[in-house]
C-alpha cells in the first residue's frame, strides 16, 4: 500500500505506454521494454526494464539504468528530477523553500568544483549530513563570489588608471552574465566611494604599481603638499618684502 505522495511507478509505465511482458504482470517485478537504451526494442520476448512496484523503483538489466519513479517520469517527459519534484510539490500544495545552495545552477556549482550534486539522494542518504553539506557548498559559493567581486573592482580600477575604463566595464558585464551574479553595480559603487578600508587601499596601491602609476590618493596628497609649500613660500616672500618698512618706522 502506497503512503507517499509519489505516483505509483506501474501506473506511470502504463500512462506512458511502455510495452509490458504480460507474463510478469502481478508478480513482484514487472518487465517492460526499456525506454532508455531500447536494446530490447526489436527482440521478441525480451524485456530488460524491471519495475518493482513495492519499492517504486526500476532497473534495466541491459544498460544498467536505475532509479525511482521521479527519475523515470523525468526521463519520459524530458525534464530534470528537480523540476518533477517542484511540480509534485505544487500539485500537492507544498511550499518548500529551497536552501540558497539548492538554488545554484549547475554552471555555478561547476565553478566551485561540484559538477554534479544530487540533493535528493544526499537528503535520502543522511539528512544531517545533507544539511551540513549544503551549508558548506553555499559558503564556498559566497567566498567565490566575493573573490570575483574583488577582481571586478580591480579590473575597473585598472581600466580607470590605464584610460581603458569602458573596455573594463564591458569585460565585467560579460563575466557577470557568465557567473549569474551582480558584479558591475557593486564595483562601481565601491569605486565611487570616498572611503577606503586598509585592505582596499593596499589592493589599489598594488594595482597602481602594476600600472606604473602612483595611487591617486597619494597624488592628491603630493599636490596638496606642493600647494601648501608654494603658499608658505609666498608668505615668506611677502614678510621679507615688508621687513625694511618695519625697520624704517621704528627709526622714525
Amino acid at each position: 500500500m502506497q503512503t507517499t505522495i509519489l505516483p505509483n511507478i506501474l501506473d506511470v509505465a502504463e500512462q506512458y505506454h511502455l510495452e509490458a511482458d504480460r507474463k510478469t504482470i502481478g508478480k513482484k517485478e514487472t518487465r517492460f521494454k526499456c525506454p532508455f537504451c531500447h536494446a530490447d526494442a526489436n527482440r521478441l520476448k525480451k524485456y530488460f526494464l524491471s519495475i518493482n512496484e513495492e519499492k517504486n523503483v526500476f532497473k534495466c538489466w541491459s544498460c544498467q539504468e536505475s532509479g525511482g519513479v521521479l527519475k523515470l517520469i523525468a526521463f519520459l517527459e524530458n525534464k530534470s528530477e528537480q523540476e518533477m519534484i517542484e511540480q509534485l510539490r505544487t500539485n500537492n500544495g507544498f511550499n518548500y523553500q529551497k536552501h540558497p545552495a539548492e538554488r545554484l545552477t549547475r554552471n555555478q556549482l561547476k565553478m566551485i568544483g561540484y559538477e554534479k550534486i544530487d540533493w535528493i539522494k544526499n537528503r535520502e542518504y543522511d539528512v544531517e549530513l545533507y544539511k551540513h553539506f549544503r551549508n558548506y557548498v553555499y559558503q564556498k559559493w559566497i567566498n567565490f563570489a566575493e573573490h570575483k567581486q574583488d577582481l571586478a573592482y580591480q579590473q575597473l580600477y585598472i581600466g580607470l588608471l590605464s584610460g581603458k575604463f569602458q573596455q573594463a566595464v564591458k569585460k565585467v558585464e560579460i563575466e557577470e552574465k557568465e557567473l549569474g551574479i551582480s558584479l558591475l553595480d557593486k564595483a562601481l559603487k565601491r569605486l565611487s566611494s570616498t572611503e577606503r578600508s586598509l585592505e582596499e587601499l593596499e589592493r589599489e596601491e598594488f594595482v597602481a604599481a602594476v600600472c606604473n602609476r602612483k595611487h591617486p590618493f597619494y597624488e592628491n596628497i603630493d599636490h596638496l603638499i606642493a600647494m601648501l609649500e608654494l603658499k608658505t613660500q609666498k608668505e615668506r616672500h611677502l614678510i621679507e618684502e615688508c621687513k625694511p618698512n618695519w625697520t624704517d618706522d621704528k627709526r622714525s
